[in-house]
């Protein structure tokens, strides 16, 4: 199989059991996207929030299928639909269900083979950058943090083109940014001084690699997400403290905060863990 039988974009490759795409860059007035919306059961409240006229139900695919997830259902592991379809596992649906009932069975997103791809552009990241007119450059490690206890210790890694790869790493002299925007802590789970040494350590690594810059890059720190997201918010202002302590090369650490409002919203009033 060669790209013109693999790829999309070589006219091979798959289709879903939907054509529909959604907006990518449209967003709710609460600053959500489709993604966020669909996968939130919001659906329903989409005309609440609409845009110019515009809601959910005509910028998002998901929201325009007319589907009810069964009320209540979780898989064995305690998954919702949501987080079935967000981690793409209907396939395995058989092997978690609930008194014979699987995703398949309880999920509009699994009956209608509906696919929630994670399309970078409509993480807050790229919407932000989008929003200020700068470019945007994208590398995923997912699950990661700053210590070993997390799924992945983004430290021997960062430096890297391909995580994976150590034999090619970044020439941050290539492309200078005017800000970096860090949100990492809660896959670590940990509020130790390892936790503290590692956040100094990355924060140290974005001030070595861009040294050279005639002006420094801002370093921006966000607390927040969902699950336990604003655990270490006191422990980050206490790094970067620490980090702009005395410092005479130029750089500055800033810290911001998602609101506990936005939090709850998040996380369901702190039902989504």
């Amino acid at each position: 199989v060669d790209a013109y039988g693999a790829c999309c974009g070589c006219g091979g490759g798959q289709t879903s059991s939907t054509s529909c795409t959604s907006n990518p860059r449209w967003l709710d007035s609460d600053g959500d996207t489709c993604l966020f919306v669909e996968t939130s059961n919001w659906c329903e409240d989409a005309a609440n929030f609409a845009v110019d006229g515009v809601s959910a139900m005509r910028a998002c695919c998901g929201c325009k299928e007319e589907c009810t997830d069964m009320e209540g259902w979780k898989d064995k592991d305690g998954d919702v639909c949501a987080k079935i379809l967000e981690w793409g596992t209907c396939s395995e649906a058989a092997k978690y269900a609930v008194n014979g009932v699987d995703a398949n069975a309880a999920c509009c997103g699994c009956k209608k083979g509906w696919t929630f791809t994670r399309d970078c552009t409509e993480t807050w990241g790229p919407q932000l950058a989008y929003s200020l007119g700068a470019e945007v450059v994208v590398e995923a490690i997912g699950g990661t943090g700053v210590t070993d206890t997390a799924y992945s210790n983004i430290l021997p890694v960062i430096n890297r083109v391909l995580p994976f790869d150590p034999k090619y790493t970044w020439d941050y002299t290539k492309w200078t940014p005017d800000a970096i925007v860090i949100l990492i802590g809660p896959n670590d789970n940990e509020k130790s001084r390892k936790f503290k040494r590692g956040y100094l350590a990355l924060l140290n690594n974005m001030a070595e690699k861009y040294s050279y810059a005639t002006v420094k890059p801002k370093l921006i720190n966000v607390c927040g997400g969902s699950g336990n997201g604003l655990d270490p918010c006191d422990e980050i202002q206490s790094v970067i403290a620490t980090f702009n302590a005395d410092r005479s090369d130029g750089f500055k650490a800033f810290f911001t905060r998602l609101t506990q409002k936005r939090w709850n919203k998040i996380n369901d009033n702190g039902k989504k863990h």
